[in-house]
Formats: C-alpha cells, structure tokens, sequence
C-alpha cells in the first residue's frame, strides 16, 4: 500500500480505493475490502475482550 502523506487536502476516497485496490467488484478490490474487514474486526474484538476480560469476569 502506498504512504500518503498528510497534506490536509480533501479527496474523493473512492478515487482514491479505485487507484490503490482496483475499482469495485475487482478481485483486488475485494480482497483488499476482505483484508480491511479482518483487521477491523479483529482489532474490535480485542477492545471487546479487554473491557469484558477474561471469561467474563469485568462484565455486568
């Protein structure tokens, strides 16, 4: 994946997915989307846990 940097301008994002992943519906796009949706949810599940805690425990 490309680094952009920071040049506090606005951009039409999906340009922007179309250049780097492909335009939707694309093999390269889905796996990118599949990619993104991993990450995402695993990143939830591991805020999740932190705030239920082990087996539970920390839940009401």
């Amino acid at each position: 994946m490309k680094k952009h940097a920071n040049d506090n301008q606005i951009r039409d994002y999906d340009k922007v997915l179309d250049a780097e992943f492909g335009a939707p519906g694309t093999p390269e796009r889905i796996a990118a989307e599949e990619q993104a949706r991993a990450f995402y949810s695993e990143h939830l599940s591991g805020k999740v846990s932190g705030i239920i805690g082990e087996g539970g425990k920390n839940a009401r």
